[in-house]
């Protein structure tokens, strides 16, 4: 039985522009291709980051290569997940 330690919900606030017309053919390539390629590496730096500043040890998820097989290799293969460590690299928070 696999056991979940966190569920993470990330939003971000992203602004593309063109200097061509945004068709509904255009935009459909642009969100199915472009917009996952160019965002995914922001996903996964906050992933590991904040697996990081929570003193767990840091997840990375896999690199998106369109048309590659590698695309559904997971990077930590042979990982379950992340899973906190024994207590290294634990930061206190600060009081504002």
């Amino acid at each position: 039985m696999d056991i979940r330690y966190l569920d993470l919900e990330v939003v971000f606030g992203l602004e593309f522009s063109s200097g061509s017309e945004m068709t509904d053919a255009v935009f459909d390539v642009f969100q199915n291709v472009n917009l996952p390629v160019n965002t995914w590496p922001y996903l996964r730096e906050f992933v590991s980051n904040m697996m990081g500043r929570m003193g767990w040890e840091p997840y990375t998820l896999p690199a998106i290569k369109r048309g590659t097989e590698s695309a559904s290799r997971p990077a930590n293969k042979g990982k379950k997940g992340p899973t906190p460590t024994s207590g290294r690299g634990r930061r206190k928070a600060k009081a504002e």
